[in-house]
């Protein structure tokens, strides 16, 4: 589950960050447990907008099924 402001952060040229990279980073992280694919996909956000001011929230929650 995510918000919005992760798929619409933005970097210095105003890309986003986007729905392919998220899924493309949910699906070579599937193998982590939860806590950590979290970490590791906001501190991907992170670097991607490195530099700029993010205006709408980021919230990112993964479940895992036992």
């Amino acid at each position: 589950l995510y918000t919005d402001g992760i798929i619409e952060a933005q970097d210095d040229m105003g890309d986003e960050y986007g729905v392919e990279r998220l899924c493309q980073q949910v699906s070579d992280l599937s193998h982590l447990p939860p806590q950590e694919l979290v970490d590791t996909i906001l501190e991907d956000v992170t670097t991607f907008t490195e530099g700029m001011s993010q205006i709408d929230d980021i919230t990112l929650i993964a479940l895992q099924k036992r």
